[in-house]
């Protein structure tokens, strides 16, 4: 906006950053903070995964995002997920058994979900609703899932259930609450060049929760 120090932050090594609340000046549109960069796409290579804080409410959730499978092993691999056990349904979307949506690991279908071929090495574009599912294009509908599954939040990369973390990459991954946005997770590099998600929505940076670090992508113009 101009040359001026509005504001400055610290936080500890490896911890999140709070951005302070976007200046506004009469005449110019904020464009984010210096230290954000965006790239392509944010990489696990099967051991990161990233808290979105969000927890996994099927009454109420929209999740839209595009993803690419990079694993050669499908383990009951989650590219994101809030499930947390047998017995209870949650968002998730597994590789192995190739479903998403609503789904329950004793009955693998579920009351909600649908089976898909995701195949290495492809770019998907997934929108998950209440009742149906995009992906590249197909709709499929399912059925009506029983409710709130449970109080955990969704991972990326991960289920949240102590199953092996995927290795994919992740382009934009959206969260919707009743339709109102409240994560908007892009690949980013942070001010000391570490790749990590930035939510637009909270301008927050999320870090990875889990070991080594993500690969990222190049970096893209906004």
């Amino acid at each position: 906006m101009d040359d001026n120090v509005y504001a400055t932050t610290t936080c500890e090594s490896g911890g999140d950053i709070t951005l302070p609340t976007a200046p506004t000046k009469y005449g110019y549109t904020f464009q984010g903070w210096s230290s954000y960069v965006p790239i392509e796409y944010l990489e696990s290579t099967g051991t990161q995964w990233i808290d979105t804080g969000v927890v996994g409410d099927t009454d109420f959730l929209r999740i839209v995002f595009e993803f690419e499978n990079k694993s050669l092993q499908k383990n009951w691999q989650s590219v994101f997920g809030s499930y947390i056990d047998e017995d209870t349904s949650a968002w998730r979307l597994i590789i192995n058994n190739q479903k998403i949506g609503y789904i329950n690991t004793n009955t693998q279908a579920g009351q909600g979900a649908v089976g898909y071929n995701f195949s290495d090495e492809k770019k998907y574009f997934v929108d998950l609703k209440y009742k149906s599912v995009e992906i590249n294009g197909e709709n499929y509908v399912f059925d009506a899932p029983r409710g709130k599954t449970n109080d955990r939040t969704i991972l990326l990369y991960d289920s949240n259930n102590n199953e092996t973390t995927i290795s994919a990459r992740i382009y934009y991954f959206q969260i919707y609450d009743n339709d109102t946005l409240v994560r908007d997770f892009v690949p980013a590099l942070d001010g000391n060049g570490v790749p990590c998600m930035f939510d637009r929505v909270g301008n927050k940076f999320y870090y990875n929760a889990g070991t080594g670090d993500f690969v990222a992508g190049p970096v893209v113009n906004e």
